[in-house]
């Protein structure tokens, strides 16, 4: 069993009743998803190598992990949210955030973690101002060597999961100001079909 908070990752192994942090790293995730014989996260993540945003990511089930920035280049500059890793080799990254602007928070929910109430401020640094919500997914087919986006929602929607049934099948959901949007591709992100919107309600 694998957890994350705001120091790091924890594991629990199965004959134990308590998890235990790794040590020499630490680390924000809304991303654990269990694949292969191990562990991988989406988020940003330190240790004695230095800081990165994108994946850290455990071949022995928590023994040893590795940490694999997704690079700016492919990000649009925004933090790794959520990921999808369908084989050993292909994984799926979402990256995005949403609008910081507080008289723009303050008629709605932020998103389904976060929203706004009395005097409560929430602050993005890299997008701080900006009213539009962000997301695209990147995809590696090289276990984290390379990364190139396959989707983007052209400041429409955040995303807020990205689960693949294989390196070709994959569905993720998001949520912008005018509601929410599932996303579908049959052939490994070359195409996204538009599907389940929901409209708004305030």
């Amino acid at each position: 069993t694998l957890a994350m908070v705001g120091t790091g990752i924890y594991v629990k192994d199965a004959d134990s009743d308590k998890f235990a942090r790794i040590s020499g790293m630490t680390g924000v995730s809304q991303s654990v998803v269990a694949f292969q014989n191990g562990f991988g996260a989406a988020g940003q993540f330190q240790n004695s190598d230095g800081q990165i945003n994108g994946v850290a990511v455990s071949p022995d089930n928590g023994a040893s992990w590795d940490l694999i920035d997704i690079g700016t280049n492919t990000t649009m500059g925004y933090y790794a949210r959520y990921a999808a890793f369908p084989s050993a080799d292909t994984w799926y990254v979402s990256t995005g955030t949403w609008p910081s602007d507080d008289e723009k928070a303050s008629s709605r929910q932020l998103n389904k973690h976060v929203s706004k109430t009395g005097d409560f401020r929430v602050r993005v640094p890299s997008l701080k101002g900006y009213d539009s919500y962000i997301g695209n997914i990147v995809k590696t087919t090289d276990g984290g060597a390379t990364f190139s986006e396959v989707l983007n929602t052209k400041g429409q929607y955040y995303f807020n999961a990205v689960h693949c049934a294989d390196d070709n099948n994959c569905i993720a959901v998001a949520e912008g100001g005018s509601g929410a949007v599932g996303y579908h591709t049959t052939d490994g992100g070359a195409n996204w079909d538009m599907i389940g919107t929901e409209e708004a309600t305030g």
